[in-house]
């Protein structure tokens, strides 16, 4: 299959119950890998998330929908869907969806058949895009 232009992560498309839950878990100071929304993430021993970096072993317990921290340079309250890898700021807290009944939409990197719809799948993580 040829390489798409748009890779976008995991894409929540629905839940089997009202409404899929968030949860706001910290980002450690200076975390120095970038986090795209759709990213893998997992919980780290000091109570932080990090990426997941993994793939046919994923440790993951949701994924990244986005964050919020104090621009350490502007001092204003920011809201991303991405965590610019080294950022400084202290109070970072990431959203990340780990609603065990939300259904997720992920491209395929080869050709599909009908019968593998609704399976699940190893994740190929590639690096995530800045541009808007």
């Amino acid at each position: 299959m040829a390489a798409s232009a748009t890779p976008y992560g995991a894409r929540p498309i629905g839940t089997t119950r009202a409404a899929g839950l968030v949860r706001h878990l910290p980002i450690i100071t200076t975390y120095d890998t970038a986090i795209f929304n759709g990213d893998f993430v997992k919980l780290v021993a000091n109570g932080t998330i990090e990426k997941d970096a993994g793939t046919a072993t994923l440790a993951s317990i949701g994924i990244f929908m986005g964050c919020s921290y104090t621009d350490p340079t502007s001092g204003q309250k920011t809201f991303s869907d991405q965590w610019p890898a080294s950022n400084a700021a202290t109070d970072a807290v990431a959203y990340v969806l780990d609603d065990p009944n939300v259904v997720f939409q992920m491209q395929a990197d080869e050709a599909m058949n009908t019968t593998d719809r609704g399976l699940n799948c190893d994740v190929i993580q590639t690096a995530g895009s800045t541009s808007i």
